[in-house]
Order: C-alpha cells, then structure tokens, then sequence
C-alpha cells in the first residue's frame, strides 16, 4: 500500500530519533535500579521496521493512517524500554522509581487482562481454554521529565516511552509464545496451544520460587556475621530493618544510595549486619527528611570524623564522569568547602565530636551568646553539605565559590566569638 510505503520512509528519517529517546531511558532507569539495589537487567530499542510495518497494515483498516502523527499517536513503543527483574517481588520499588524519573502519560497497564481479553490485540480461539494467567507484566507509557535533562537532550521530551516490567523468566516466555502464536502462517494446533499454556505454568511457579529465594536470602543476611557481598544484599538488609521499625514499605528515594554507601562501608571495613547494626540502630523514621543510606553514613561520620573524606570519594566516583575542565573545577572547589567544613566542625563541636552532634553543639554556642545570623548562616551551610555530600545535586561553579566564600567569612565569625571567651550578646 502507498500510504503504508510512505509511513515506512518518514520512520526510516526519525529511527535514530526514537533509538537514542529509548537509550536515555534505559540510561536513567538503569542507573536507578542500581543505586537502589534492584536486581535487573535493563535494555532498550527503537521498533524494528518490519515489526512496525506489519502492524501499521494490520490496524490500517480501523485506524485509516494518513500521516506519521497518526502513528505516533496509536502506536505508543516506537521507543521502547524493557526491565526484566530477577526478583518479581520489586515490582512495587520498581514502579516508584519509574513515577519519580519519568512524565506518566497514561495509568498504568497490568497484565494478564481479564479473562478472553487478548493482550496482543490479536483474537486467539484457545484463550478461553487456557489454565494459567499468561503474560505477567506492567507496561508504562511515559515521556523523559524536563527536570534534570542537559540541553542536548530537551529534543527528546515528547517523545512516547513504553516501558515493560516483568520478571526475567516471564520477559522469556513472552518472546516464545510470541513468536510461535503470533508469527506462524498457520495456527497452532490444540497440543502446541497446550504445551505453550504449560510452560506459562511453569513460569508462575517460577516466578513465586524466585520470590522465596528472596525472602531466604534476606533471612540469611539478617543472621548477622556474614560479610555483605554486593550492595544488592545491603539495600536488602537496609529495608528489612526499616520495615521493622516503620511497619510500611520504604521507597527508592527514602532509601538512597545504597551503591554508593556499600563502597563506603568496604573501604572502612564495616563488612557485615553486625558491625553495621551500631550505626543502624539510632535511625530515624523520617525518612522524607534524611534517606537511610545517608543517616548511616552520617553515623559513621560521627563516630569517624576521618571516614567523611572517603565517603566524599566514592561519592566522586559513582558520579557522572569528570573529564571536563569545568567539572574538575567544581570537584576543586567542592573539596575544599568539604576542607573548610570539616575545620568547622572541630572548631564547634570540639574533642566531643563522638558524642555530641553538630546541631547540638551549635544550639550550644546560641545560647552562650553566638550571634543568630551566623548561626543562620552555619545551618545554610550544613544543608549544603549534606545536600553535596551524597549526591543530590551538582552546582554550578560560580555558585560553589560564592558558597566557599561565606564559609570563609562563617569560620572568621565562629573564630572570633569563641577567641573573645562567649560573652558576646545574642543578636536577635
């Protein structure tokens, strides 16, 4: 058919287009289940051009193309992302991340649908006589959020994703009953229709021994002297015992960056649930306000004020790379505010450190007579801290200076009220 001709060679001039809208996808997702912890693999294509034209002449009847925008409003995959879980109990943590990285476009598709319903679109006589589910997954149609995309990537903010979540074993049986039902000149027969049900039983329980293997690990974990092998394993310890303490579910953002954190506690060799369990255990539930990684981290730092400059490190590391000059200039002046805060504290909190926190110390010193305006300026500058130190946000480096500056100028003040034995009055 012509139109259909025509609709292939625009989709010819925009393939490259929809292939890297999807890898940016694939990109971002990958790098959050990782950070969180989660098991899977992540992979991403632009649809191939036979599947595309099959499909465009399968639905031309109804549909009545008569440009690409028609097709790119009816078919939602062009680009395409697949997350294939190890462990389909993540669903849930997965399903948060996807709603935080990306622009919902559409509620959420869960298969299988209700019974007689093709998922395919395709009528299939034997669906009724089928006695297991069938295809298992979450689909997602979504677009890249504004937020946090550079200046090269704002071209590819309307273009539709579709995102599949399903276990590794179900992405697998999809792609075989796929391309035997589907695919075929001739249909299956009612023994081939079987044995493909079959199978999709065998998925299921695969799918729920996967789940139990899960649960055994994180039992074997929690048993306390075992070292962690993987940051897979701490995020897995980390949300059992949150769970324990909250009662609810943790999400990926109050969890934090458990890669990071696991790096961490490799190079300070706190190695298992045992030695972790005092820096664990003065957690807070609050977790919108202070992630669980970073209030681990935290404790550490209290108890080894040393520690803050290799958590800095990794936190360098597990960040985007620093080839560019203007980079390496934001990491020099990172350090040294990290420098400066570092000096800072010991001025405020002194030998106690171990045992008295910054807050503390500082809520200290205002009442002894230490002006609130720089007190002001020393929570500002905490928040920053806390905000660079695990990883939140990069700064641009004329913003880095000027807040170096008022570091400077925060140290001189504390330096000077406590060089003039406190008997200063507060300022108000």
């Amino acid at each position: 058919m012509e139109i259909i001709d025509s609709l292939m060679t625009q989709y010819r001039k925009e393939y490259d287009f929809y292939l890297e809208t999807a890898r940016i996808a694939e990109r971002r997702l990958s790098e959050a289940l990782k950070a969180a912890g989660i098991r899977g693999m992540v992979t991403s294509r632009a649809k191939d051009f036979a599947s595309l034209k099959e499909k465009c002449i399968k639905r031309y009847e109804t549909r009545q193309y008569e440009s690409f925008d028609d097709v790119r409003n009816d078919i939602p995959d062009l680009a395409g992302v697949r997350v294939a879980l190890y462990f389909p109990g993540e669903r849930d943590r997965v399903d948060a991340i996807i709603v935080r990285l990306f622009e919902m476009l559409e509620e959420r598709i869960e298969h299988p649908r209700p019974s007689g319903e093709s998922d395919t679109g395709v009528d299939n006589p034997n669906v009724q006589s089928k006695r297991f589910p069938g295809y298992s997954a979450i689909h997602y149609r979504v677009a890249l959020r504004e937020d946090g995309q550079d200046g090269n990537e704002l071209r590819f903010l309307d273009a539709r994703i579709e995102i599949q979540v399903a276990s590794v074993l179900m992405h697998g049986w999809s792609e075989v009953e796929h391309d035997l039902v589907y695919k075929p000149n001739a249909p299956l027969s009612p023994q081939e229709e079987q044995l493909i049900d079959q199978l999709n039983g065998l998925i299921h329980a695969g799918e729920i021994t996967l789940e139990l293997l899960q649960k055994a690990g994180q039992q074997r974990i929690e048993d306390g002297a075992r070292s962690f092998v993987t940051h897979y394993e701490l995020a897995a310890y980390l949300l059992s015992y949150v769970r324990g303490i909250r009662k609810e579910a943790v999400t990926e953002t109050e969890l934090g960056r458990v890669d990071v954190l696991f790096s961490f506690l490799q190079r300070v060799e706190i190695l298992t649930p045992d030695e972790l369990r005092p820096f664990v255990d003065g957690m807070h539930t609050n977790l919108d306000r202070r992630p669980v990684a970073e209030q681990v981290a935290d404790a550490i730092f209290d108890a080894r004020p040393e520690s803050m400059d290799i958590y800095l490190s990794e936190v360098y590391r597990h960040s985007a790379n620093a080839d560019s000059n203007e980079e390496m200039f934001r990491n020099i002046l990172v350090g040294q505010f990290m420098a400066k805060w570092m000096k800072l504290e010991r001025m405020v909190v002194g030998e106690e450190r171990s045992r008295v926190s910054f807050p503390r110390a500082l809520d200290g010193l205002l009442s002894q007579g230490l002006p609130v305006s720089v007190v002001a300026n020393l929570q500002r500058a905490r928040m920053f801290r806390n905000e660079f130190m695990h990883g939140h946000f990069r700064q641009e480096p004329e913003w880095l200076a000027k807040e170096n500056a008022l570091l400077d100028k925060a140290i001189s003040e504390v330096a000077h009220y406590l060089q003039s034995g406190s008997n200063q009055t507060p300022t108000t």
